[in-house]
């Protein structure tokens, strides 16, 4: 049974044998840490000790399919992309999508999935950056905040 970890949302994900599983945010009695199926509906869990991630309980009944290799490579590129976008907002948008996938097989990919990594690209950028201006009033407007911010800070 192979683990790997990853983050996405900032959070930890366990991928066990192609499911993945969330962390619970508060610790057991016993000190142990809980992990749930990412699919809400699933009833399957990890436990776990927290210093060595040994695991010590598991119900591992899925009442759904496991996810596919290709599934799991692209949400990966998906944050991995994600992440570089907001870190590094200089680097041009098709750049990071290049130097995103070329870590992976491409030859699974398709039209729709080059689509979607890209349109989640451009939602991350959109997300740090602010809209751009519609009428030259809101370019005053944003002037003039910008001005007196300055000297309200001097």
């Amino acid at each position: 049974m192979a683990e790997q970890f990853m983050l996405q949302h900032e959070k930890c994900l366990k991928i066990i044998s192609n499911f993945k599983f969330r962390k619970i945010n508060w610790r057991l009695s016993s000190g142990e840490v809980k992990w749930r199926c990412t699919v809400k509906t699933c009833r399957a869990f990890l436990k776990t000790v927290e210093d060595d991630d040994r695991i010590t309980e598991q119900s591992l009944n899925h009442n759904h399919e496991s996810m596919s290799d290709q599934n799991y490579q692209k949400q990966f590129v998906t944050g991995v992309v994600k992440r570089k976008v907001t870190e590094d907002i200089c680097t041009k948008p098709n750049k990071i999508f290049c130097n995103g996938i070329k870590n992976i097989a491409t030859e699974h990919l398709q039209v729709s999935d080059v689509r979607n990594i890209k349109r989640n690209i451009y939602n991350a950028k959109r997300k740090i950056l602010p809209p751009f201006p519609k009428s030259i009033e809101e370019i005053q407007l944003i002037l003039d905040e910008l001005n007196t911010a300055f000297l309200t800070h001097k």
